[in-house]
């Protein structure tokens, strides 16, 4: 018996190509429940070769309201190891605090 079930009308996150750093791509996320809120934080392309995250929350799991502008970017110093993107966030609650961890790389 499984405890999840795939919602039929994925995805429940689209890209908008009205918004800078998501025009390209948005996928991968992360969501943890905090017994309020669905907190999503997900990779989005701006089709640019940068990744950046996103993040969203919704109330009952499905239906997400997006931020506006990028919750995470990529570090503008050439010399930084998440200079190129940034992405694939997960998110873990431990003791009372938030951790997230992400992929980063240089271009």
């Amino acid at each position: 018996m499984s405890l999840m079930k795939r919602y039929e009308l994925n995805p429940v996150l689209a890209k908008d190509e009205n918004v800078f750093f998501e025009r390209k791509t948005v996928f991968n996320p992360g969501v943890i429940y905090d017994g309020e809120l669905f907190r999503m934080l997900y990779t989005a392309g701006s089709g640019h070769g940068e990744l950046s995250l996103g993040y969203a929350e919704s109330r009952d799991g499905i239906h997400f309201t997006k931020n506006p502008e990028p919750f995470f970017t990529p570090d503008p110093n050439p010399e930084a190891f998440d200079h190129g993107t940034v992405d694939d966030p997960r998110v873990t609650y431990l003791d009372g605090k938030y951790y997230i961890v992400y992929a980063a790389r240089s271009i």
